[in-house]
């Protein structure tokens, strides 16, 4: 991997999840279409919250709120958020996102891209105790314009793709700024701190013989940017450990 300056790097963590509400909304509709051929005594069904096997972080949210929506939307079920007490569940994993251009202006920028989404879906009926369907690689695709002027590494283009949708938090725009104006001192909350008690819920959680595979998860990413040199700067420094050295 070649030397990038930290905004460089800054950029790609913060714009990689680029294209997931753009996408989520036709993967959505996609997937609900599966739900014609469901048995008549089907009418309520959970759909637990995807995992993310992927780099990117909180991309499987909009893609599970809009596969939810497209369902309730279709008015003959009844959607929960839950993998029990429900006539059938759909689960999902999101194993791959990857962006890529698919034309150029005359600049030579990019001006289109295409994303591409893989999933792994099951949707299982409860009562039966059988597999509907399933799809250990499903792939969908779509093509959407990038924002004039910009790039898919502009965190502008990111915050406009969002905007109104489901991952417009202000907590992500917060947290982006600090890492855009390189305000990661003084902590709001450090990333020694907060590997700490990750750590401690996920110790809490082996202790009643819970796992809380997310939790481990991100603890162990929060340790990771603190052995790089991260400690003590404001837990948004965690992008760094997404790259092999510091930048």
């Amino acid at each position: 991997m070649s030397k990038m300056s930290r905004r460089t790097w800054m950029r790609t963590a913060v714009a990689a999840p680029i294209g997931a509400a753009a996408l989520s909304a036709g993967c959505g509709y996609a997937l609900a279409g599966r739900g014609s051929f469901l048995p008549a005594y089907i009418t309520t069904i959970g759909i637990p919250q995807f995992g993310n096997l992927t780099p990117y972080e909180i991309v499987e949210r909009p893609f599970t709120e809009s596969v939810r929506s497209e369902f309730i939307g279709r008015g003959r079920y009844t959607v929960l958020p839950q993998d029990t007490g429900v006539d059938a569940v759909l689960k999902g994993d999101i194993i791959g996102l990857s962006i890529t251009p698919a034309a150029f202006n005359d600049q030579q920028q990019a001006s289109r891209y295409t994303i591409t989404v893989v999933a792994r879906m099951e949707f299982r009926d409860l009562k039966a105790n059988n597999v509907l369907w399933d799809n250990p690689s499903l792939v969908y695709r779509e093509e959407y314009d990038s924002a004039q002027g910009t790039s898919a590494l502009d965190p502008n283009a990111f915050f406009a793709l969002i905007e109104g949708g489901p991952l417009d938090m202000g907590y992500l725009k917060a947290k982006a700024a600090l890492i855009l104006e390189e305000r990661l001192t003084p902590a709001q909350f450090a990333v020694a701190t907060a590997a700490k008690d990750a750590r401690l819920i996920v110790e809490a959680g082996r202790g009643n013989g819970v796992r809380l595979d997310v939790a481990a998860a991100s603890a162990e990413r929060l340790e990771r940017a603190a052995a790089q040199g991260h400690g003590d700067e404001d837990m948004a420094a965690a992008y760094v450990a997404s790259f092999d050295s510091a930048p």
